[in-house]
């Protein structure tokens, strides 16, 4: 009899390692000041929060995972339906961890790298800031309850932006003190990019004044020293209004208008006042003087070439 042929050896499949709360706490810590010493805080503080719901995720298992590809699965799905995350923020968590596990990797401790067949969308480009029409300038403008000082403060906010062209930040930062009165009319001193004080100005045309002046009228006592918008919550009365309860607030009202969405943000608003004085006929030299928003020209340009909104 023919001698017997031997069994081929089957392949062993690796044996699924496990992560457990606490060596994931340890190698995370470690990761994070080895491998991204050299990046930025903001970067480091993404990966912190990243991991720390991998963490919490890895804890509601039962304090540990198997590093397979099938967890994986289930953590993504886990950020998709149950945390229903948005697409951006899931291929944020997820590049975070698979950045994670090839360190692991490379150190020795997972023999395989379980995330290389994640699928991690690229989070699409935003839609450009888009200027608002004369009809959505009205309608923004009607959303606002002006029967209260914090209207009046906010609809003042919104014709400084449209019709005087101040961003956020200038916003915030304007002091009583800084309204001239020139024989061209009234002026805002307003602080330039890069510079450290408040050197160059703006008009306020007659429109602008007189809703600052009705809140002005209203709000409690002032000096000139004291912030030209104030804050009027509970929890910070008095103080200044800062760009995240500016922009807050601009937001809630454009939402109340029915005007926010893909490239209606608060920035429009800034946007708005060049669309209105391109309308007018005024030249670059002229807008440039008025307003102080990065690359003009190219948004000038993006302005005329996408059809500039109705004026009627």
């Amino acid at each position: 009899m023919p001698d017997s042929v031997a069994s081929p050896v089957m392949a062993a499949r690796p044996v699924a390692q496990v992560l457990t709360v606490g060596e994931l706490a340890h190698r995370k810590h470690v990761f994070v000041a080895e491998c991204l010493q050299s990046k930025a805080k903001a970067t480091r503080g993404t990966y912190n929060r990243c991991l720390n719901e991998f963490s919490r995720w890895v804890e509601g298992l039962g304090g540990s995972c198997p590093m397979t590809p099938e967890a994986m699965d289930r953590y993504q799905e886990y950020l998709t339906v149950e945390r229903a995350l948005g697409p951006r923020t899931v291929s944020t968590y997820l590049t975070a961890l698979r950045q994670f596990v090839k360190y692991l990797v490379t150190t020795g401790f997972l023999n395989q790298n379980p995330t290389l067949h994640l699928k991690i969308t690229s989070a699409p480009a935003p839609k450009a800031t888009q200027a608002l029409s004369a009809p959505e300038i009205r309608q923004l403008i009607a959303a606002v309850d002006t029967s209260t000082t914090m209207g009046k403060r906010d609809l003042a906010i919104i014709y400084a932006m449209i019709y005087a062209g101040l961003t956020e930040t200038d916003i915030e930062r304007a002091d009583v003190a800084d309204m001239e009165r020139t024989l061209l009319g009234i002026h805002i001193r307003v602080q330039g990019k890069g510079s450290r004080v408040k050197a160059e100005t703006a008009p306020l045309d007659p429109p602008v004044m007189e809703k600052i002046a009705d809140y002005l009228k209203l709000r409690p006592a002032h000096g000139l020293e004291d912030p030209l918008f104030l804050s009027h919550s509970n929890r910070s009365r008095g103080g200044r209004l800062d760009t995240r309860s500016i922009r807050r607030r601009m937001t809630k009202y454009l939402e109340k208008a029915g005007l926010r969405r893909p490239g209606i943000t608060t920035q429009s608003l800034t946007l708005t006042a060049l669309l209105l004085w391109l309308q007018e006929g005024k030249s670059l030299r002229e807008i440039r003087g008025r307003v102080r928003v990065r690359k003009l020209r190219a948004k000038i340009a993006h302005l005329q070439a996408t059809g500039m909104p109705s004026s009627e």
